[in-house]
């Protein structure tokens, strides 16, 4: 097709799909504009009403509790005469009863009190339960009616049960007017309509989920109620008897029997009903315009467009050359650079003098840097000439984020900046797809947020968007602190070998290929990368995936959850403990408390089994978790958890051991464990087990309970710990040779294994170690002991016991000898870049640290490796030290 009739028709077809655009759009927005505001109003007016009827049933709740406040403070006997007297304070009550679970009807008055079988209702259940509820209208002499039935105060399963006239909300909801023939409702978590203008329909408890089963004509309002059923917000449409209508609806906030209410109006008709020929006219006459216009410019501008078609044709000609030369030279400068970086590691491991060795440093670093700016120009090329291929590989969203933790970390660590990574647990599937360029994304996002923040946190989240059984779609957020952009960087920021502003290279360094590569990966994955920046304040990179899913091979865990340190959780629940050990009792229950959990202790597995079977036999709720120490007297940790499924038991059971290597671990799950837990455990590890199998509750909520409870700081902990160590370890050896004299090896290895336990929780690594190995050679009830481990073993106790004597009379321990500045500042000299660095060789200063003022908190941390708070607590500790 020639230039000139390609002009005409895209000048004419263009003319058109405006004069179309136009109007249409006019009309679909005056259109909108209305429905928007209907919607906007009619949301408004749901809030309003349930504010309004929120606030009714929690002052009917408040009467409810004067009523049975009045009635505790008086004799049985007397009830039925109190009640009524208090008659005619309280008219919004037809009926008042109160309700014994044994004895049924106590006491009553009134026109309608409830009769003993209301008893059987799941609302008046609930009430015994301990909730307070309204129940769903109920048949009467008089009509339907409500019951209001909340616990006695003191009174043992009795209930106060009042009447509450059928129309009460309808009647109330009737003071809200709404225009034209619109109106409020409430329904039941079934669908029952319980206030209503209609009032028929209360009467007849009228559902349309019901309805629709024989009826299509109720189908859309049937749907309507489905989502308000299942607690959700919104607005539907639906049509009744021809006329269309919007609804909005919401639960009520103040209900917790799964109400909800909706706001229903008319629709207004469609404005394109209402269009004028005459317009429709003019656009007729400016379409044959057009076509004039286009016949006329076409001829004149035919030269310069047959022009941009050879230019065009070249320049894609020079880009594929561009590109292929680019990717043709990344391979041939990756070759040599290995071949450097490789040689230079070697020559690193053979004897050299300090200085070399820095030189050959600094030379493997540049090298390492420089192989990142040729990959990231080879990923370039390989994008712009469409060479870029993904994997479809089955992976873990767990790893990618583990390995993304492993090369961000230490940047982070060096810069001061908390880092935290979770990724919402997917259960039984494993996703399909690359998680090589994935990894490349989440790394290049965190390296710029690493990068651009000087103080703060980096945050890397995933959460599960939607999911099906074939697949899923996960939502990625990397956030920051950092500097920030103004909008005029946001629109270059994307470009290749860009940056936000010329400085930004000569501050932070770069090429400015990091970002256009993470979106052209991103897109090619299907997805688009978004960024919300503010200057000053940090930015927000986010984008969507769907990926394809496999289900997870028998054995293996189905459920993952990031290994990054996570925000301190709070909870609501209740904890079994089975521990024989008093230290780690304190210590466990002490951490639980701390994130809001109750912790029930049994000092054996029989114990343990006890009270789950009680629990069960009685009805009670069940245990939210149990923890079990494996060795125990009487019943040890495993027979005990197969005993507890023997029982029929679903409370997940978590071993909490010091026996934590992949075959233990292996063969906890085939006993029937769920998890394991080492000890001693950091408080990030526990929350990390606790998040799987608890949901996390508020913590303004849960923080009331926590702050009215009697609490220890970790100073008082370890103070108290290390004293019940020396209370009750003074005769351990003599209690572990006797049972070696006398051929109970079991009891033997597990008394030593209780030692080792107790000497790690208060520090004394030299006596963890000697108990240990004797543990160690008392396995599989075999005596492998030497006298010699014997000997290491009392002398590494008694070491222990002398000095942690003074606590059993309540005196100080003996002063440390004196404090040596210039030792205190060659440690911290070389403990620092330890700690910067993430490298666990920093443990091996621990003894030293000892000798040292004030170190306590330093050790700790060291010991849990949380780097960050230990760089923090060093710094605080050189400031005492004078060497700051």
């Amino acid at each position: 097709m020639s230039i000139r009739i390609r002009t005409i028709l895209v000048i004419v077809f263009t003319n058109l799909a405006i004069i179309l655009f136009s109007v249409s759009a006019g009309v679909i927005y005056v259109s909108n504009s209305i429905e928007e505001s209907q919607e906007m109003d009619l949301a408004m007016m749901a809030n309003i009403a349930d504010h309004f009827i929120s606030s009714e049933i929690e002052v009917l709740k408040l009467k409810a509790d004067v009523l049975a406040q009045n009635l505790t403070v008086s004799e049985d006997t007397k009830w039925t005469e109190v009640l009524t007297s208090l008659e005619t304070l309280f008219p919004e009550f037809i009926g008042m009863a109160v309700l014994d679970a044994d004895r049924g009807l106590v006491a009553s008055a009134g026109e309608l009190p409830a009769v003993p079988e209301l008893m059987e209702d799941k609302y008046i259940k609930r009430a015994f339960a301990g909730e307070k509820v309204i129940s769903s209208t109920m048949p009467s002499t008089h009509g339907v009616v409500f019951y209001l039935a909340i616990p006695m105060p003191g009174a043992h399963r009795r209930i106060l049960a009042l009447t509450i006239p059928g129309m009460h909300f309808a009647e109330r909801l009737s003071t809200i007017v709404i225009w034209k023939t619109g109106h409020i409702f409430i329904d039941d978590e079934e669908g029952h309509i319980i206030a209503n203008a209609r009032r028929e329909w209360v009467q007849n408890r009228v559902n349309f989920l019901h309805m629709s089963q024989t009826d299509k004509q109720y189908e859309e309002i049937a749907g309507v109620i489905r989502q308000g059923v299942r607690g959700e917000t919104g607005v539907g449409r639906f049509s009744i008897s021809g006329i269309p209508r919007i609804c909005a609806f919401k639960p009520i906030a103040g209900s917790k029997e799964g109400w909800f209410l909706g706001v229903i109006a008319p629709l207004p008709d469609s404005p394109f009903r209402d269009i004028n020929r005459g317009l429709i006219m003019v656009g007729f006459v400016a379409f044959l315009l057009s076509v004039v216009t286009a016949v006329i410019v076409s001829t004149f501008i035919k030269k310069p467009f047959e022009e941009i078609e050879v230019l065009k044709a070249a320049a894609e000609e020079s880009s594929k050359s561009k590109s292929n030369f680019l990717a043709n030279m990344s391979h041939e400068i990756r070759t040599p650079m290995n071949s450097i970086v490789g040689f230079s590691e070697l020559a690193m491991d053979d004897e050299i003098s300090p200085k070399t060795r820095e030189y050959l440093d600094k030379i493997v670093e540049n090298s390492k840097w420089l192989l990142q700016i040729i990959n990231d120009v080879l990923d370039l090329s390989k994008i712009e000439s469409g060479k870029l291929e993904l994997e479809n590989i089955p992976f873990n969203l767990h790893d990618v984020f583990s390995r993304c933790q492993t090369a961000i970390m230490p940047k982070a660590l060096e810069n001061g900046i908390q880092m935290y990574c979770y990724a919402e647990p997917s259960v039984g599937k494993k996703l399909v797809g690359d998680p090589i360029r994935l990894s490349q994304v989440l790394i290049n996002l965190l390296s710029n947020a690493v990068k651009f923040t000087n103080f703060g946190m980096v945050k890397l989240l995933s959460s599960i968007i939607s999911s099906t059984d074939e697949g899923v779609t996960i939502r990625f957020e990397v956030k920051d602190s950092g500097v920030g952009m103004t909008p005029e960087q946001i629109s270059r920021i994307f470009e290749p070998f860009a940056q936000a502003d010329s400085s930004t290279t000569r501050k932070y360094g770069g090429t400015g290929l990091g970002l256009p590569i993470t979106r052209n990966i991103i897109q090619l994955m299907g997805g688009k990368l978004m960024l919300e920046s503010i200057s000053g304040i940090g930015s927000r990179f986010s984008f969507e995936l769907t990926f394809d899913t496999i289900d997870v091979p028998a054995g293996a865990s189905d459920v993952e959850i990031s290994t990054d340190q996570v925000e301190k959780p709070f909870f609501k629940g209740e904890i079994l403990l089975c521990e024989d050990n008093d230290m780690n009792q304190r210590v466990i229950c002490e951490h639980l408390a701390r994130v809001g959990l109750e912790t029930v202790v049994a000092v054996n597995g029989k114990e343990g089994v006890d009270m789950v079977q009680s629990r069960m036999k009685n009805n009670e709720k069940p245990f939210d978790l149990i923890f079990m120490d494996v060795q125990m007297p009487v019943m040890d940790g495993l027979d005990a958890t197969r005993a507890i499924m023997r029982l029929g038991s679903k409370t997940p059971i978590v071993a909490m051991t010091a026996n934590v290597m992949t075959h233990d671990r292996d063969f906890y799950k085939t006993s029937g464990m769920s998890d394991c837990v080492g000890k001693p455990f950091t408080s990030q590890e526990l929350w990390h087990c606790l998040l799987k199998y608890l949901t996390p509750g508020s913590p303004q909520i849960i923080n009331e309970k926590i702050e009215n409870r009697p609490t220890m700081t970790d100073e008082k902990l370890y103070l108290e710990l290390r004293t019940d160590f020396v209370k009750g370890n003074q005769t351990k050896f003599a209690e572990i040779t006797r049972a070696v004299d006398e051929g109970d090896i079991k009891l033997a290895h597990r008394l030593a294994h209780t030692l080792k336990s107790n000497a790690e929780l208060i520090g004394k690594s030299g006596l963890k170690e000697a108990a240990a190995v004797v543990e160690h050679m008392l396995k599989d009830g075999s005596n492998l002991a030497s006298e010699e481990h014997m000997n290491a073993l009392e002398a590494e106790l008694n070491a222990a016991l002398k000095e942690l004597a003074p606590l059993l009379y309540g005196i100080a321990a003996p002063p440390s000898p004196a404090f040596d500045e210039g030792k205190a500042r060659e440690i911290a000299e070389l403990l620092e870049p330890l700690l910067k660095g993430g490298n666990t060789e920093c443990l091996a200063f621990v003894d030293s640290l000892r000798a040292m003022p004030g170190s306590e908190e330093l050790i700790q941390h060291m010991d849990d490796f949380n780097f960050a708070s230990a760089i923090a607590a060093l710094a605080e500790l050189k400031k005492k030290w004078g060497c700051g």
